[in-house]
């Protein structure tokens, strides 16, 4: 469908729109980059081979005006409107309207110094500063997003399933972000989006060769989540979020790297979290895992205190102290095996006793000199409950567990099977189209 504009006040000039400027059906999606308290009051955009502005009220770019001798424009907020400057200073654009973008005509654009492709649209907003977004096709967004989610460096067939999960997760998520005026983010609430300058010609070929493919089910298609290691066993949404999903359920992961991480809090940590997150129990007294899932992942985690005790569950209790911090929900509390926040006490020279990490001890046998690490050295206790700190989350797995671990797809590419197999070992009852 096109959109007509009548009036368009650029420059003292008035004119309408002329043909579509995409001629294309590609599906672009509004990503981003600067939004919140990262809006920005002034912005600049260069391109070498100029500009053209575009209405994008109806998808597609429909081209409004070209400025091929621009090469630098800059954006202005001041009294409720944007205004744009050529390089020269000379006003080309007295209001930009929230359905104009900025296209290069022809090549790359760069906001902040950094090249993306597609346009960049800049918005009002209530703090009477601009949200910066990249206004970009669908699979050119891809194209910057693999290399971030998993490296170029992978086989092909894990890059094409990270591709679909990738393709599928947009589509599943495109209102997210409705309430800021765009469809994602450019970070982890999302997905990882770098731009031009992340792409990389294996991940791209991931893409191109992937080209519209998305997991459905029941002919609907679904949200691609993913993580990066089970830990053995995936876990069903429901068990993570809530809220049942037939094709988001957990399955055991013969394929998973181990991957054993610990992190230890202080009671004094742990009601600093809990406070933080509304949460008031007093000086803490101790913990209990009081809840697991059928995959044997913790569901629910009681914290006492000295005035009350809360019940923490599945995501939230990743939630409260750091997803880089309790890395998965398949832990229990204990000393851990030889990490960063283990201590040991060591009996040295003349009967004195240190505290040392177990990664910095060696051990004299016969084979020579070892690290205690390298000889064997593992906790041996794991516990339900503690009252003693500090309490050590000891772990297995990283990330939330539903859908796709990107560790065992990455396995399993190595070993042969193709991307579709891994979508399908991984994503309950699903189809590929």
């Amino acid at each position: 469908m096109k959109k007509i504009i009548a009036v368009i006040i650029l420059s003292g000039l008035l004119f309408s729109a002329d043909a579509s400027f995409a001629g294309s059906d590609a599906e672009y999606i509004k990503v981003g980059l600067a939004f919140g308290s990262r809006a920005v009051s002034s912005a600049v955009l260069k391109c070498v081979d100029g500009f053209v502005l575009t209405d994008i009220s109806y998808g597609a770019p429909e081209r409004i005006q070209h400025f091929p001798y621009s090469v630098q424009l800059t954006f202005d907020a001041r009294s409720g409107r944007i205004a744009v400057r050529d390089g020269d200073g000379t006003v080309i654009v007295e209001n930009l309207g929230a359905d104009m973008c900025l296209l290069p005509d022809g090549g790359l654009l760069t906001y902040d110094d950094k090249p993306f492709r597609g346009g960049i649209c800049l918005k009002m907003n209530a703090n009477g500063r601009m949200d910066v977004i990249n206004y970009i096709t669908l699979e050119e967004y891809l194209y910057g997003v693999l290399n971030s989610e998993m490296g170029y460096q992978n086989p092909l067939e894990a890059l094409k399933a990270q591709a679909v999960t990738a393709r599928s997760f947009a589509l599943g998520n495109m209102e997210k972000h409705n309430s800021d005026g765009f469809n994602l983010c450019t970070d982890v609430h999302c997905q990882v989006y770098k731009g031009y300058s992340d792409e990389h010609s294996a991940t791209n070929a991931a893409v191109d060769e992937t080209s519209g493919m998305v997991m459905t089910y029941g002919g609907k298609t679904v949200a691609g989540y993913y993580f990066k290691n089970s830990g053995g066993h995936t876990l069903s949404a429901d068990d993570v979020w809530g809220g049942k999903s037939p094709y988001l359920i957990g399955v055991k992961d013969e394929y998973s790297p181990e991957y054993l991480w610990n992190h230890s809090l202080s009671f004094k940590e742990i009601r600093a979290g809990l406070e933080a997150a509304g949460h008031s129990i007093g000086n803490v007294r101790g913990a209990s895992i009081t809840g697991r899932n059928a995959a044997g992942a913790v569901s629910t985690v009681e914290f006492r205190g000295t005035s009350g005790t809360v019940v923490l569950k599945n995501e939230n209790i990743r939630a409260v102290f750091g997803g880089t911090n309790v890395r998965s929900l398949t832990f229990s509390f204990g000393t851990g095996t030889a990490g960063e926040n283990e201590v040991i006490h060591v009996l040295g020279a003349g009967g004195t006793v240190q505290k040392m990490k177990p990664q910095d001890v060696f051990v004299i046998s016969g084979d020579g000199l070892s690290k205690l690490v390298d000889y064997g050295y593992t906790a041996s206790e794991r516990f339900e409950s503690v009252a003693d700190e500090p309490v050590v989350f000891c772990g297995s797995g990283y990330g939330h567990g539903v859908g796709m671990p990107q560790d065992s797809a990455i396995a399993m590419a190595k070993l042969g099977f193709s991307f579709e197999e891994i979508l399908k070992y991984f994503y309950t009852g699903i189809e590929i189209q």
